[in-house]
């Protein structure tokens, strides 16, 4: 009884109970299969996304590294009992993040029998691995090593273009972010407008970097009579300020949302 005590092993059987009912609640989630090195920072940036998701990882010891506040469940994500555990059929997205390519590939088959309609996004380290994940299922797969190699050679040949790149996703430390909003956001007197019409840059200083059409797909640097309807996306850039600003203008969101 001491040892549950002193040793702190009744506080894990607590906090393990009380992620497991929290998870047991979600719907629409993230699950991120892995705590490592690209799975930590994904759940960081879903955390501050006010994103809703749950950690699995079959490392033991990742319960006391995990941040309290963080939903996790230790078990094989190769396994479907386990991924049920997770929500998987409930779930709106997986990433997958393990070191290993062939987990990572068994898992894809995994995610996408349990629920068809879920997004997979999935780690890769080498192009063969890449081709394999398509063919398993996965929406899209990143190659970290590839792209970390890529940007480090673009410091050199291209440094201005990584610089205004640092900018737009914050990494330099400005206060200048890039968001999506969708037409659903929008308040309804701004919905079935273009550009021209919305005349966002004049009225918060917000610039519209692009825009993502339902049928013509991503249009970058969009002219003026660019008509935002029902499925589009906004892509735009501004200070925390601007963005403030605009979201409150233009959106039903809540400015919280976005930091």
């Amino acid at each position: 009884v001491s040892s549950y005590f002193f040793e702190g092993k009744l506080q894990s059987i607590f906090k393990d109970y009380k992620s497991g009912m929290e998870i047991s609640r979600l719907k629409d989630h993230v699950i991120v299969c892995g705590y490592g090195r690209n799975g930590s920072r994904a759940c960081e940036e879903l955390q501050k996304s006010g994103k809703s998701f749950v950690i699995i990882d079959n490392d033991q010891e990742m319960a006391d590294v995990i941040p309290d506040g963080m939903k996790w469940f230790i078990g094989d994500a190769t396994e479907d009992e386990n991924l049920k555990t997770v929500g998987i059929e409930n779930a709106a997205v997986i990433i997958i993040t393990t070191p290993s390519d062939a987990a990572n590939v068994f898992i894809t088959l995994t995610a996408r029998h349990l629920n068809e309609t879920i997004t997979i996004i999935a780690r890769a380290s080498n192009k063969e691995t890449e081709s394999k994940l398509y063919r398993a299922g996965a929406n899209k797969v990143i190659m970290p090593d590839m792209l970390g190699g890529m940007f480090m050679a673009q410091q050199v040949t291209k440094p201005i273009v990584i610089e205004f790149l640092d900018l737009l996703n914050g990494a330099s430390g400005t206060s200048y972010h890039l968001e999506e909003v969708g037409y659903d956001d929008l308040k309804q007197e701004y919905k079935d407008k273009t550009l021209r019409e919305l005349n966002i840059a004049a009225k918060t200083g917000v610039t519209v970097l692009g825009v993502k059409d339902n049928i013509k797909g991503l249009i970058p640097a969009p002219g003026a009579d660019t008509f935002i309807g029902e499925d589009d996306y906004l892509i735009i850039l501004g200070s925390d300020s601007k963005l403030k600003l605009f979201i409150e203008e233009y959106t039903t969101r809540d400015y919280s949302s976005i930091k």
